[in-house]
């Protein structure tokens, strides 16, 4: 069931402000990671001296850590792996999206499709989303590439060797993969068709249900109980709902409905531009004006 109008530009304004959030995420774990590790065999700088270690942290552009053992804890390859992985997510919450978007049901977005290009061997018709179904099979492997660096932590005695598989394996792989699922992501991203007129169809599929708020909003503001607000106005949804009748002209024949409101008055209701008076304040606040 639809909920009230949203902007298509708000939707991936959040997908962007969600990046940004993912992005810091990223560079404090790099902080953490890249890390360098000279204090002797068991971190106790026993045959080395210490200036040796910040010397080398400083010639190389990486970080000291105030205490290590045999190595450095995984507690940090732990967090590296999490904000990779949960960069991943967002980049796969945008590929459902546009593979739900591109349903035929809905029909408002596609990604590119060139000349040629087949989308089934056996349904001519077909014109899947190929890239973004991919890459959520891509962020489910990423997730489980998670789970074992996630047991790297507890080693035995400060270092056994049982993290050095998993950390030859599933930390470059995850690293490979999220560098492979940015650039597919980019791409589907700059080529993705978008069909505003669609979007309009949409719109009116509830028959005028989905004003039902402003119109339960409008009574309430002329002094009527919420409760019986929403009594006189839910059924009149329902009705666009269940039996495809259209809202508006069910408001301007209800007589109850009449006594607070004028036919003018519920006109406005339907004025889109209603949901979008605030966008450019939430543009401002994630910082895209």
């Amino acid at each position: 069931m639809h909920a009230e109008v949203y902007s298509f530009g708000l939707k991936f304004a959040s997908f962007y402000d969600e990046a940004k959030r993912s992005l810091t995420l990223f560079e404090e774990a790099r902080k953490q990671i890249e890390c360098v590790k000279l204090s002797g065999a068991v971190g106790t700088y026993a045959n080395i001296d210490p200036r040796v270690e910040r010397y080398v942290a400083k010639k190389l552009g990486l970080n000291k850590p105030s205490c290590a053992t045999q190595v450095l804890s995984r507690d940090r390859h732990e967090e590296y792996a999490s904000a990779i992985t949960i960069a991943s997510s967002l980049i796969e919450k945008v590929a459902v999206e546009i593979r739900n978007l591109s349903r035929t049901e809905i029909g408002e977005v596609e990604e590119s499709f060139s000349k040629g290009q087949k989308g089934s061997s056996a349904m001519p018709q077909k014109r899947n989303p190929i890239s973004s179904e991919n890459l959520t099979g891509a962020a489910r492997m990423m997730r489980g590439y998670l789970l074992p660096i996630l047991e790297d932590n507890a080693l035995y005695h400060e270092r056994d060797i049982s993290h050095s598989i998993v950390e030859r394996v599933s930390l470059i792989d995850m690293i490979e993969l999220f560098d492979y699922m940015l650039m597919r992501m980019a791409r589907v991203v700059e080529n993705l068709s978008i069909f505003p007129t669609r979007m309009e169809e949409n719109i009116q599929k509830t028959h005028g249900a989905i004003y039902s708020q402003r119109a339960m909003n409008a009574l309430i503001e002329k002094g009527l109980s919420r409760e019986k607000a929403y009594d006189l106005v839910q059924p009149l949804a329902m009705n666009s709902v269940t039996k495809g009748m259209e809202f508006i002209p069910q408001l301007l024949e209800n007589q109850d409905i009449l006594k607070y409101l004028s036919p003018e008055e519920i006109a406005s209701l339907t004025s889109v531009d209603y949901y979008f008076k605030n966008i450019d304040y939430i543009y401002k606040e994630i910082g895209l004006k």
